[in-house]
């Protein structure tokens, strides 16, 4: 039996010896270099791959940044010019000597210009305040007329004109068929009326009954800056002038404020509107004073006209046009 079991282990040595050999020879055969050399490969493609993401991630993200650079400084020399033409049209109004030299290029009654100034074709308004109603001053007499005007019932326009008046007066207590603090609480309103003058014609927004689509149809047609109780007919707009205003409404102002709005339309689509309110003001060494000066809140009043092949410069216009 011992000499048998010592067979046998001999036997199972050098079996495993042969396979030990036979490993080896197996890890140097080229087979096995092929399958290692796999197992190398997967990690590195892998690498590769994610390397590959990050540059495409990178390119995107850099030539989404140099669009967007483009782009703000498209914008940037838009507003500048804005700002400019702007300067131009108020040097034009200073320098008159007339108000028909006053004109100049652009009618002051609202009427759009359009001009050139390389690739971007610009269009000018100007809009003489005399020719609005002041929501400071204007009557609940004449509020009635201009609601009335563009469209609401009578019944309507005594309502919003008698809510305008006791939004701007001081007290708290109602007029007849007006709203004071308790209307507006009764509505749900987070805001009650201001009891002071209008600031801004985007203040009337607040006032109780005002809507959306009734703002949009009367903005064109009040400021707050004219600071006149009457119209002049001669700058009114037409919609204005169709209020049949008593003549006691209709006279020409002293001081003169003007809303002054510059569209620019360049050829990439870059598009800024620039609104500012100057008045008149022969007491100061300049001659005038910058009553606001910002963005537009719309550019449907200063829309472009006319292909730009067929528009004048705007330098020639404005520059030639000094008296």
């Amino acid at each position: 039996m011992c000499q048998n079991d010592s067979m046998i282990d001999g036997r199972a040595v050098q079996a495993t010896q042969t396979l030990d050999v036979q490993g080896r020879a197996g890890a140097d055969s080229p087979l096995g270099a092929a399958a290692q050399t796999g197992f190398i490969l997967v990690p590195v493609i892998f690498v590769l791959a994610l390397l590959a993401l990050v540059t495409m991630t990178l390119t995107r993200t850099v030539t989404h940044d140099v669009r967007a650079s483009a782009q703000v400084l498209h914008q940037a020399e838009a507003e500048s010019l804005a700002d400019g033409l702007a300067r131009l049209v108020i040097r034009n109004l200073v320098v008159a000597k007339s108000e028909a030299d006053r004109r100049g290029p652009v009618r002051v009654d609202g009427t759009p210009l359009s001009c050139r100034i390389g690739a971007s074709v610009i269009a000018v308004s100007v809009k003489d305040t005399a020719g609005q109603i002041d929501l400071n001053l204007a009557s609940r007499d004449l509020l009635q007329r201009l609601f009335t005007g563009i469209g609401l019932s009578t019944d309507q326009a005594v309502r919003l004109a008698a809510a305008v008046i006791d939004f701007r007066d001081p007290d708290n207590i109602p007029i007849a068929d007006g709203a004071e603090a308790a209307d507006y609480r009764a509505a749900g309103l987070s805001h009650g009326p201001k009891n002071a003058p209008f600031a801004t014609v985007g203040e009337l927004e607040q006032v109780f009954g005002m809507t959306p689509q009734i703002m949009a149809r009367v903005r064109p047609l009040v400021t707050v800056y004219s600071r006149a109780c009457g119209i002049d007919p001669s700058v009114a707009s037409a919609e204005i002038r169709a209020l049949d205003l008593p003549s006691a409404l209709l006279a020409a102002p002293a001081q003169r404020s003007f809303l002054v709005r510059i569209g620019i339309y360049h050829a990439r689509n870059v598009r800024v509107v620039r609104e500012l309110v100057v008045e008149l003001a022969p007491r100061v060494p300049v001659g005038f004073l910058i009553k606001d000066w910002g963005r537009g809140v719309s550019a449907n009043d200063v829309e472009p006209r006319g292909d730009i092949a067929d528009l004048p410069a705007c330098l020639d216009l404005f520059v030639s046009a000094e008296p």
